[in-house]
């Protein structure tokens, strides 16, 4: 599931709510809507043609890709028209919130992830059930499937992504570090540390446990980052019971993990506090600024990563983080819906099930932004290999450290099961600030300035 993506993902939400309480004017500030020509252009049809307006976000790549599916489609379906409507991601829920109170939301289009149960239990999607009732759309991954709802079933989304450990391959060897690539070789926690003790250096090129090591001039850090609920897990906690029905975030073995991503940032010097994180800059690419050697991200950095591998800029290499009581890891992943306003709900459904159906969408994988939902993908050793051969950026490494770790080791993120996901997570990460910094410890942090309020916020949600 994506550190800077899940930030942005609270504030759009944030602001989606307040736009619904408040309510809008117009929604064509600051969005493109472009016919999509492709190849259909040149076809001739006789019979009548609908249009239907597909929207998403994200970066001239992505826009490109969806383009190409689009393309695609409507050389299949000469009798439907896709518009695209392209809005930024910092505006995206923004807009829909606008479009949705003056009822000129699109036909269909991606959702993001912490705003779609909110959204599908206020009645906003067509039900999607008999699509997976009656086999249109194929078993998917449960790691990446939201929860039913009382006005019907969003179903799962049409990708899936999860948390990899991508280093630099390159810097790790010259510092006579070995990654992992496999679960069944993956580090303990404090082979970790010291593994993370060896890739961090000063600029005088001193370690942390060596005498005269300067911890405000550190030039290379060992990790970019950890997810601290991902590794609560890993050692048997969690923020929630695994269907949300119970508080996990003041347990033990929560508490001592939280603790030990803290520690690798103010006790061990290997992980930069969350404001030095943000001046090492590198976005999607932090590798490629050699100031860390290691990065917890999303799979969908591969795509931006491709161009510097193909150039020989970036060595790059996939892991496997440390193992305490297990080793898991936290996914994510849109749906595509059909919005109840729209008035062409069927020829929708056909382009939903086009991005659903993975043999039509496997050349934008292989790009590497997406991996697939299907679990066709991850048992069948005939798809797997039409997923990843002859494609260089999947490595032996990538098939163990990142498909066969989405199989086994995948966690459903608690994004796909809790209606206040946005409340909850604001609620956290805001107070989360003062242990990363240093200010108090994990357990002051989560006993006094969040428990009493998670409270309250999950007896609304259990409520609902």
């Amino acid at each position: 599931m994506r550190k800077t993506v899940r930030a942005t993902a609270l504030l759009l939400s944030a602001l989606m709510l307040l736009s619904l309480l408040v309510g809008c004017g117009g929604a064509d500030s600051g969005v493109r809507i472009e016919q999509n020509g492709g190849s259909s252009s040149d076809k001739t049809y006789d019979g009548e043609v609908t249009e239907i307006t597909f929207c998403n976000w994200g970066d001239n790549e992505e826009k490109k890709m969806f383009e190409e599916v689009f393309a695609a489609f409507e050389t299949e379906n000469p009798d439907i028209k896709v518009n695209y409507l392209f809005i930024p991601q910092s505006e995206y829920m923004t807009k829909l919130s606008a479009m949705a109170a003056t009822n000129t939301l699109p036909d269909i289009g991606q959702m993001l992830e912490a705003s779609t149960l909110e959204w599908a239990k206020n009645g906003m999607f067509v039900d999607t059930s008999d699509l997976y009732k009656n086999g249109k759309i194929s078993d998917r991954l449960e790691a990446v499937t939201f929860d039913d709802t009382a006005k019907g079933t969003v179903g799962s989304s049409f990708i899936s992504e999860c948390y990899t450990l991508f280093y630099d391959k390159d810097y790790c060897t010259s510092m006579g570090v070995t990654v992992p690539s496999k679960v069944e070789d993956a580090w303990t926690w404090d082979e970790f540390v010291d593994a993370c003790i060896h890739l961090t250096v000063d600029i005088n090129g001193k370690h942390p446990d060596e005498e005269g090591f300067d911890a405000s001039k550190i030039k290379v850090y060992a990790i970019s980052d950890f997810p601290a609920e991902m590794l609560a897990i890993n050692n048997g906690g969690g923020i929630f019971n695994e269907d949300c029905t119970e508080i996990w975030l003041d347990k033990k073995e929560t508490i001592e993990a939280y603790q030990m991503v803290a520690d690798l940032i103010n006790k061990y010097h290997v992980m930069p506090s969350p404001a030095s994180r943000s001046a090492i800059g590198g976005g999607n690419n932090v590798l490629l600024t050699g100031k860390v050697a290691m990065s917890y991200a999303g799979q969908f950095n591969l795509l931006w990563y491709k161009k510097y591998i193909e150039n020989g800029m970036l060595n790059l290499g996939f892991g496997v983080g440390p193992v305490l009581k297990n080793y898991t890891v936290l996914t994510s992943g849109p749906a595509i819906v059909v919005f109840n306003q729209s008035e062409h709900k069927e020829e929708a459904l056909r382009l939903m099930e086009y991005f659903y159906n993975t043999e039509n969408i496997l050349p934008q994988i292989q790009k590497g932004l997406w991996m697939p939902s299907d679990k066709a993908y991850y048992t069948d050793e005939t798809k797997i290999n039409e997923w990843l051969s002859g494609n260089p950026l999947y490595t032996d490494e990538y098939r163990t450290a990142v498909v066969d770790v989405m199989s086994e080791c995948a966690h459903r993120d608690n994004m796909f099961k809790l209606y206040h996901y946005t409340e909850i997570y604001q609620l956290i990460n805001m107070a989360m600030d003062q242990l990363w910094s240093g200010e108090k410890t994990a357990q002051e942090v989560i006993e006094n300035d969040i428990m009493p309020k998670l409270r309250q916020i999950m007896e609304k949600e259990w409520n609902e």
